[in-house]
């Protein structure tokens, strides 16, 4: 009967305890109003079970308010097992009887026990074994059995005897039927918030992953689809499941069936492929996809997609360069290595291998220290390798095998090599062939040696002849002071030309111009008086006077042109040619075209310039006067990258062949009755350009006319 009485009322708190898991879902235990309203259920089943206990006395009852009260402390931690503690006490109490020790004390220790199960064990992380809630109804019931000796003396005997082995055979059991019950609703609520926060990484990962992201059956239909998928694609998520993946794939893309079939073979599939845009344009992406089963046993397919578009793109632009930098590299003279971070080399380019005469898998690695000369190869090595170990730049020569199997000296410049990302890479190296380099300096080495030694020996005459020296020395001193004196000399004879310039100027022009004024007198007062001889006489005469004056006014330009001042500045030599030749117009009857070049610039001296440009241009008016069509032209033109200034005209011309005498003073191609003329002329131009330090030639046909060509210098 016992039995029965306690297996009855364990069995109705049991039960009771399922409501638990009920409140735990609308106020889970972690909030302190959760535990607070677990502790009041589990205090009030206590106490509805202290309402139907197995009566063994005045106040002496058995119940299960132990197996309560330890759970309650073990799953809901200390605010429960207070408000339950509490609860339980506040009944118990005020029954009194005989029991009263023994039960307030069952109501402590079963509480302490739970709660120190609660710090060791921690349900909240782990939920408890079946092992640990037997162990704990155990200890929890051996202290209750314990305390049956605290009941008056005789009462404890009976009590004892009759509940001792009842109480640790039925509420350990009792304490893990609800503890299992318990233990199992933790794990299903654990285990929702787990799958609960799983959902909603997933979600979050879901909408935020830059890559597209599609759900779909293995018949194509596509189930969901996330923000970058819609972005990617250009379509909303309902388009994206009403096309399905026939409407996002390209059919001409042949990777596409293959994929599919790897797919169903193994699972999986991962690699790029080509996709459709909602516009029909076509974009590269990265695919990851494989087959799983949902929550459902669903059959499912995941797709991951990246667009690589902009990588492709960069790819292809980087192929580019680096071939364009490997053309540049194998179309050069300089022969190139690299090399990794284990000092190997990596990479020759065409002009090394061509040099060498050698494969590049022979060149690679320390393949290329076997051209390198015995004789260098340990400086050589020892230089790359300490260089190599500070990072820093090296330049050194050594002597490599060309492919002739002949020695040539190279220069060899080694840098290190850094990443965009400021990584250290290697080396890269650029050497030259210098062998004409060094036979130029040992042959430069050899004539510094002679020139020492002939200095030497000079010296050492030198030093001999000291006497002689300063003799010399006397004798130039001597020369430089008849130097002074001749200098002066010079001064004196301009001072002198200049005196005779002047008197020529005045002195010899005065009779001339009587001569010339009395013979026009003669005509023109007797001319009645004098034969026609005698005219022709005087007009000689007169000629010859006129002709004198223009010498002399020649003689005059040429002598100014050479002691004049000089100054250079910049003007329009096209505004000056265009009014001499208006006054040549004017004073001739030569009615000759001009064609002037607009806006030649010069930097010269104006005065000298003018007198130049009446020379050219009155010998091209003289010599144009008995042309049908005369013609002259001014401008400019580029010989040899040189900007020249020319006159031409389409006159008589003059043969090549004395064009060694046309700027002498006093030569003259032509006769006089023919052309007039001092022969000063152009001796005058001449010496005008060689004042601007240009130069002065003439090109010329014989009745086909001539061109003077000139330059004015800096």
């Amino acid at each position: 009967m016992v039995y029965l009485d306690l297996i009855l009322n364990l069995s109705l708190l049991v039960a009771l305890s399922v409501v638990s898991g009920f409140l735990d879902k609308r106020f889970p235990r972690e909030t302190r109003t959760g535990a607070l309203l677990q502790g009041a259920l589990f205090g009030a089943v206590a106490v509805l079970g202290m309402l139907r206990p197995l009566f063994m006395g005045p106040g002496l009852i058995f119940d299960g308010r132990t197996v309560m009260l330890s759970l309650c402390a073990l799953f809901f931690g200390p605010w429960a097992t207070l408000v339950a503690c509490v609860m339980t006490l506040a009944y118990r109490v005020p029954l009194g009887g005989a029991g009263l020790v023994m039960g307030v004390s069952t109501i402590l220790s079963s509480s302490a026990i739970g709660l120190a199960a609660y710090y060791r064990c921690k349900p909240s992380i782990q939920p408890p074994s079946t092992a640990l809630l037997f162990g704990m109804g155990l200890i929890v019931h051996a202290v209750m059995v314990s305390l049956m000796f605290t009941l008056p003396a005789g009462v404890d005997f009976v009590t004892f005897k009759r509940l001792g082995l009842p109480i640790l055979l039925l509420y350990p059991l009792a304490t893990i039927l609800a503890g299992t019950i318990l233990s199992d609703h933790l794990s299903t609520t654990q285990a929702a918030a787990v799958l609960g926060k799983s959902e909603e990484r997933y979600r979050l990962l879901f909408d935020a992953s830059l890559d597209a992201i599609l759900l779909t059956a293995p018949d194509g239909r596509i189930l969901a689809a996330n923000p970058a998928a819609c972005s990617i694609f250009g379509r909303s998520e309902e388009e994206i499941k009403t096309v399905g993946r026939m409407g996002i794939m390209d059919n001409t893309d042949p990777r596409w069936a293959k994929a599919l079939e790897e797919r169903t073979r193994t699972g999986k599939f991962a690699g790029e492929l080509t996709f459709l845009r909602h516009d029909g344009s076509k974009f590269s992406g990265e695919i990851s996809t494989a087959i799983f089963q949902d929550q459902d046993n669903q059959i499912r397919t995941g797709m991951i997609i990246r667009d690589i578009t902009d990588r492709k793109r960069k790819e292809q632009a980087l192929l580019e360069k680096e071939v364009q930098y490997r053309n540049l590299a194998n179309t050069g003279l300089a022969l190139i290595w690299t090399s990794g971070t284990d000092k190997l080399c990596t990479y020759f380019n065409e002009p090394w291998l061509k040099f060498t005469g050698r494969t590049l898998e022979q060149e690679l690695g320390n393949g290329w220290t076997e051209g390198v000369h015995r004789d260098d190869l340990e400086r050589c090595v020892d230089i790359y390798v300490s260089a190599f170990d500070q990072r820093k730049s090296f330049d050194m020569e050594y002597r490599l095998r060309h492919a002739s199997g002949q020695y040539r000296w190279i220069r060899d410049l080694g840098t290190p090599n850094y990443s965009g990302s400021g990584e250290f890479v290697g080396y890269i190296g650029h050497c030259f062939d210098i062998t004409e380099a060094k036979i130029a300096q040992e042959e430069i080495r050899k004539l510094n040696d002679e020139l020492e030694r002939k200095i030497a020996d000079q010296t050492r005459d030198l030093r001999d002849n000291q006497t002689a020296l300063l003799n010399l020395v006397d004798d130039l001193n001597e020369n430089a002071q008849n130097l002074t004196v001749i200098n002066q000399s010079l001064e004196e004879v301009n001072r002198e030309l200049a005196a005779f310039s002047y008197s020529v100027s005045h002195d010899l022009r005065a009779p001339l111009r009587s001569i010339d004024g009395f013979g026009n007198a003669l005509l023109e007062d007797c001319a009645n008086q004098l034969s026609d001889e005698g005219k022709d006489y005087l007009n000689r005469i007169r000629r010859a006077a006129q002709n004198m004056g223009r010498l002399i006014d020649d003689m005059l330009n040429l002598s100014r042109v050479t002691q004049s001042e000089f100054h250079r500045q910049d003007f329009d030599l096209s505004d000056m040619v265009r009014h001499i030749a208006g006054e040549e117009r004017v004073n001739s009857q030569n009615r000759a075209v001009v064609d002037i070049q607009n806006s030649v610039l010069v930097n010269a001296d104006q005065r000298l310039m003018h007198i130049a440009m009446i020379n050219l241009l009155g010998n091209a008016w003289k010599f144009t006067g008995k042309s049908e069509h005369p013609h002259i032209a001014f401008g400019t033109d580029v010989q040899n990258g040189e900007t020249v200034i020319f006159v031409r005209d389409n006159g008589v011309g003059f043969d090549m062949a004395y064009a060694g005498k046309l700027f002498g003073t006093f030569q003259r191609l032509h006769r006089t009755d023919e052309f007039p003329g001092t022969g000063v002329g152009l001796a005058t131009v001449q010496r005008i350009i060689k004042r601007h330090g240009g130069r002065i030639w003439a090109e010329s046909t014989p009745d086909k006319g001539a061109t003077f060509y000139f330059t004015l210098g800096a």
